[in-house]
């Protein structure tokens, strides 16, 4: 991001001297027990220009937050992972020294994990509206995790057209379009209405059970 700090210098995505981050996969993507998602991947990592590509694996834990009146969603304090574990150097020298003196294999103990700011927390009120831009029809009022998968509630315009002789409803997100015809409207009403009435018709045969049980 624009301002973002690396190895002790600022830059800006124009900057032609900004180093270049590409991810080309991410392994694993979870949620801990504090709502905060876990993302596990694989970088590409080039300092200048002229610098070589490093290629690491990573491992990023954030919050998911919207700011301009949830508009913008992005990632809000991220922080990124240190993994300390034994040298595989050390670990070979051990196992070589436990086998001369006839001594049990020793276990190799699991690696440990510190996760470290990126930047400093700021307040959202006090920053500018950053983040995916979901466009000035949408807004987002709420996020929050339901076992294991992320959940949001979507204010959006909806717009009617015609296409083709077919009538619809849509709205639109950047680089995508949504439509609803009015078919699939129509069936989904009807479909609300025959699980409402079955769910009416389960709950008067659980007052009867009740009713004759007594």
């Amino acid at each position: 991001a624009d301002g973002a700090m690396f190895v002790g210098r600022t830059w800006n995505l124009n900057s032609p001297s900004a180093p270049l981050v590409e991810v080309p996969k991410l392994t694993n993507i979870e949620f801990d027990e504090m709502n905060r998602v876990i993302i596990t991947g694989r970088a590409k990592v080039q300092a200048s220009p002229d610098a070589p590509v490093v290629e690491n694996g990573f491992k990023l834990r954030t919050k998911l937050g919207t700011s301009g009146n949830g508009r913008y969603i992005g990632l809000r304090d991220p922080e990124l992972a240190i993994l300390l574990e034994c040298p595989r150097a050390w670990e070979k020298n051990i196992l070589q020294a436990a086998s001369k003196l006839n001594l049990p294999r020793p276990t190799k103990p699991q690696p440990v994990v510190l996760f470290i700011p990126l930047g400093t927390a700021r307040k959202l009120e006090a920053e500018a509206p950053r983040g995916f831009d979901l466009g000035p029809d949408n807004e987002i009022t709420s996020i929050w995790i339901d076992k294991g998968a992320l959940r949001f509630k979507l204010s959006a315009v909806l717009r009617p057209g015609k296409f083709l002789g077919n009538n619809y409803i849509a709205f639109s997100v950047p680089i995508r379009t949504f439509i609803i015809t009015r078919d699939r409207v129509r069936a989904a009403i009807r479909s609300a209405r025959l699980n409402k009435r079955q769910a009416i018709m389960e709950e008067r045969k659980a007052r009867l059970a009740v009713t004759l049980a007594e």
